[in-house]
């Protein structure tokens, strides 16, 4: 459930009826007794466990280039930090660790059967949207005051460099203070410099079950596992800037033309007497029908009706003074 006004952090109740988040500037702390119990069981110390998350998942392609008995130990690992994470203090949504750019370094389905699809990325990160629109870059970004963005930046045909992204507004849920919703504007899919929106709006729900200076540990609600590292290429992929781009009709018909001339061209070449020809008229189909396939409603794999969202949360507002 969304947070009423007197479940919001302290600082909020008396804003307007938009939900906030706190930016409190502490750290993270971790009791010693929760560490204590961590280090028993491990021989390790929280940030040992990291370290060693990070050299399990370091390029793997978002965890995808991994064996499953490693992905298992990670998930293995990933436990262990949540066990710290339910103690630390500040909570997630009051720690301005939360704030920034992260990287996309792992991603697991193992424990979550009802995920349909990839849980970051959707159809661009299926086993025909890789090959077809071949990743470059997988980001997230938490911004201030309560933005989130997404992006899987690719090559089209490991030639022609794009994105697609979203933008969305972030919701507290529930009082234990690290799990947000996020309502999605519709996906803005961008080829070189042609910007346009496709798809429709969407919505995710995500714990922060672990954050220190260095990771944030995220787990979806249907069980997907997450790991995003901070900084680096992050910092550079213009996340601020995503879902704002300068959209058009016109940069969508201009695709759309080039989709409809490739299909043509294809029919020019299946009507040649030639084999060869007929081969590469077949192949030119096969390639539009599978980028069709991936990109049809953004890419996006969607859990329930927006407007249903919005209507619960208008619900939980107190309802204006007369």
């Amino acid at each position: 459930m969304l947070l009423s006004r007197s479940h919001l952090p302290r600082g909020c109740a008396n804003q307007a009826t938009r939900p906030c988040l706190t930016h409190p500037r502490r750290v993270a702390w971790i009791p010693k007794t929760v560490a204590s119990q961590v280090e028993a069981a491990t021989s390790r110390s929280p940030a040992e466990v990291v370290d060693q998350i990070l050299k399990l998942v370091d390029n793997s392609d978002g965890g995808m280039a991994l064996a499953d008995d490693v992905k298992e130990k990670v998930d293995t690992l990933l436990d262990q930090l949540e066990v710290v994470g339910k103690q630390q203090d500040p909570r997630p949504l009051s720690n301005e660790l939360l704030w920034g750019n992260y990287n996309v370094a792992y991603t697991s389905t193992r424990r979550a059967p009802r995920q349909n699809g990839q849980p970051s990325g959707g159809r661009f990160r299926s086993s025909l949207g890789r090959t077809l629109f071949r990743t470059t870059g997988l980001f997230q970004s938490v911004l201030k005051p309560d933005v989130a963005t997404n992006k899987v930046a690719f090559r089209l045909l490991g030639v022609l460099s794009g994105y697609i992204g979203l933008r969305g507004q972030v919701l507290p849920v529930g009082d234990t203070g690290d799990t947000v919703k996020v309502l999605f504007e519709p996906p803005v899919l961008s080829l070189g410099p042609l910007h346009f929106r496709i798809g429709r709006d969407s919505d995710v729900v995500l714990a922060t079950t672990y954050l220190d200076e260095r990771v944030r540990i995220g787990k979806g609600s249907r069980g997907s596992l997450f790991v995003f590292t901070r900084g680096g290429p992050a910092d550079e992929a213009g996340m601020d800037a995503v879902g704002r781009e300068a959209t058009s009709a016109g940069a969508a018909a201009i695709a759309s033309a080039g989709f409809v001339a490739a299909m043509l061209g294809g029919l020019a070449l299946w009507l040649q007497p030639s084999l060869p020809a007929r081969i590469l008229a077949g192949m030119i189909w096969f390639v539009c029908a599978g980028i069709l396939a991936v990109v049809r409603g953004g890419g996006l794999l969607r859990d329930r009706d927006l407007q249903a969202i919005r209507a619960e949360q208008a619900a939980t507002q107190p309802a204006p003074h007369s």
